[in-house]
């Protein structure tokens, strides 16, 4: 699919890779020549993933045309059963489902840092909705709450209450402002314990409900 860099890493792969293939009519069914893989980090997002893959694919697209040349190549058939499809993304996708365990969104906003990015929404001083981004170097930790509401706030970070456990915040940007760490967000945005991060369609729903 069109999001496969970031989709290993949202999925909780140990490993991705790229893969040299015979040319077919149809997409991505040629047969296999050959695989690079690597090992996926703790901290890997898809900014470092795209740039480690870059690096990898020359030195495996070299070494498919030598064995080519030398008549070696093999034909491995792509089992079906084993792929997967991951649809293009856009930024709608990035909204934060607080409802999901914390493992997952964790996972999440490094995958899709740089693009499309994640983002949550908060109420400002004056009741008014604002988007606010999220940065990787979130941590997972215990704790309960109803999901997106804040446990609690002060510059180490903000913890938000996620379907299971909870995330530690620790760098943001509110839309119209500057990338923050957590301390600098609170100084100027007094949310804290009680309040809650929220997406616009859980917003909605509420108002339905």
């Amino acid at each position: 699919g069109a999001a496969c860099v970031q989709g290993a890493i949202d999925a909780g792969d140990a490993e991705s890779g790229v893969t040299i293939m015979h040319v077919a009519l149809s997409l991505d069914q040629g047969d296999v020549i050959l695989r690079a893989a690597v090992t996926l980090t703790p901290d890997e997002t898809g900014g470092s993933l795209h740039d480690r893959l870059a690096e990898l694919s020359p030195g495996a697209l070299l070494e498919a045309i030598d064995q080519l040349e030398a008549g070696t190549a093999v034909r491995e058939v792509q089992d079906d059963g084993l792929s997967s499809y991951v649809p293009k993304l856009v930024r709608a996708d990035g909204a934060l489902d607080w409802s999901q365990p914390a493992q997952a969104l964790e996972r999440r906003i490094r995958a899709y840092d740089p693009w499309p990015g994640t983002f949550t929404m908060f109420s400002d001083a004056r009741g008014r909705a604002r988007r606010l981004k999220v940065f990787p170097m979130t941590t997972v930790r215990d704790g309960q709450g109803a999901p997106g509401e804040i446990l609690e706030a002060s510059g180490d970070g903000i913890v938000v209450a996620c379907g299971e456990g909870a995330l530690v915040l620790q760098t943001l940007q509110p839309d119209g402002g500057r990338k923050v760490s957590a301390g600098d967000f609170l100084a100027g945005h007094p949310v804290g314990p009680s309040d809650r991060f929220f997406s616009l369609e859980n917003q909605e729903e509420s108002a339905h409900t």
